[in-house]
């Protein structure tokens, strides 16, 4: 799972995940597949370690 930012840009990571949450201050994506969760990350997104509702 990788996070942005509320207000970042996030049609790239929407198009290479499963299923999506929201939280007040982020957005939680669950990837498709390990290239997917890279090259997310390359786009700006980090891991996302907590936990999801």
């Amino acid at each position: 799972m990788v996070k942005l930012d509320k207000f970042s840009k996030y049609s790239p990571v929407l198009r290479n995940s499963v299923a999506f949450t929201e939280t007040a201050k982020e957005r939680i994506f669950l990837m498709k597949d390990l290239p997917a969760v890279e090259e997310e990350i390359e786009f700006g997104a980090k891991i996302y370690e907590g936990d999801v509702f």
